[in-house]
C-alpha cells in the first residue's frame, strides 16, 4: 500500500511534501478513526451470545501487566477486526479531506446537480504522507502495549476551549457550565476532553467489562454512557479475590 503510493497512487514519500494537512492532522484522524470503527465492534464483542465465543480469551487476563503478550492474546478474529479498523483509520484519513475539498470545488463550479453527474471519480486521495502511516503504525503499537502494561500514562489532546490548553478559567468554560441545558458528556466534547488517553481506562475494562470500550478517545463512551473514571491501583490481595470471584461465576 505504501510503496505503490494508496489506493490512487496518491500517497506522497517525497520529504518536501509532508505539510501540516498530510502529518498532525492526518495523524489525529486516524486515531479517532480508529477508535469511531473499534468502539462499537469491541462494544458487540462483549453481547453475550458473542462474548464466549471470541473476546472472552482476551479477558482472562484481568489485570494486564505484561504489554504485548497480553495485548496481542486475542482470537483470530479478533485481530481481523483489529487490522480491519487500522486499514479504515489509513483510509480515512487519505480520503476524508481531499475528496471534501474535490465535492466542495464542484459545488462551487456546478451546483448541487456537479456532485455526482459526469464525473469520473466520487473520491479523492492523498490526504496523508507515507511517513505520517509509518508513525501512526508505530505510536499504534506502542499504545497497544501500554494499555496493558503497569505503567500510568496518560495525555489529552486539547482542542479550542479545553481548560488544559487555556486554563480553569476560560471563558468558554464557564460559559458552558452556567448552561444547564448542556450535558456532561456535550461539555467533554465541546471542551476537548474526549481525547484523553489513559492506560488507566483500559484497565478499568478488564476489571469491568461493560465499560470503556474505547481505545485512544472515548467519545463513543461518554455518548453511550459506557465511561467511567480510574479507581485507582488494586492490591495484590483484591486482585487474587477477584480472581477467585470470577472462577467461582464461570
Amino acid at each position: 500500500y505504501l510503496w505503490r503510493g494508496g489506493h490512487q497512487e496518491l500517497l506522497p514519500w517525497n520529504v518536501a511534501q509532508m505539510t501540516l494537512w498530510n502529518t498532525i492532522l492526518a495523524l489525529g484522524i486516524m486515531f479517532v478513526a480508529m477508535d469511531i470503527l473499534y468502539a462499537p465492534l469491541h462494544h458487540i464483542l462483549h453481547l453475550p451470545t458473542l462474548y464466549p465465543l471470541i473476546h472472552k480469551h482476551h479477558h482472562r487476563q484481568h489485570f494486564p501487566t505484561r504489554g504485548y503478550l497480553d495485548a496481542g492474546n486475542e482470537h483470530p478474529i479478533e485481530h481481523m477486526i483489529g487490522v480491519m479498523c487500522t486499514w479504515f483509520a489509513v483510509c480515512s484519513a487519505e480520503f476524508l479531506f481531499p475528496t471534501l475539498g474535490m465535492w466542495l470545488e464542484r459545488l462551487k463550479d456546478h451546483g448541487l446537480s456537479g456532485l455526482l453527474d459526469g464525473v469520473d471519480a466520487t473520491t479523492k486521495g492523498g490526504g496523508v504522507h507515507a511517513i505520517t502511516v509509518i508513525v501512526f503504525f508505530q505510536f499504534h503499537a506502542a499504545l497497544a502495549m501500554l494499555n496493558h502494561s503497569p505503567y500510568d500514562v496518560k495525555f489529552s489532546l486539547p482542542f479550542a476551549g479545553s481548560a488544559s490548553l487555556f486554563g480553569a478559567e476560560n471563558k468558554l468554560s464557564q460559559w458552558l457550565d452556567d448552561k444547564s441545558c448542556v450535558s456532561k458528556w456535550m461539555k467533554r466534547i465541546i471542551t476537548g476532553q474526549w481525547f484523553q488517553y489513559s492506560v488507566g481506562h483500559h484497565e478499568m475494562h478488564h476489571r469491568k467489562f461493560n465499560f470503556n470500550y474505547g481505545q485512544y478517545c472515548m467519545l463513543y463512551d461518554l455518548w453511550m454512557g459506557t465511561f467511567i473514571e480510574y479507581e485507582g491501583p488494586m492490591s495484590a490481595a483484591e486482585i487474587e479475590a477477584r480472581r477467585k470471584k470470577r472462577l467461582k461465576e464461570n
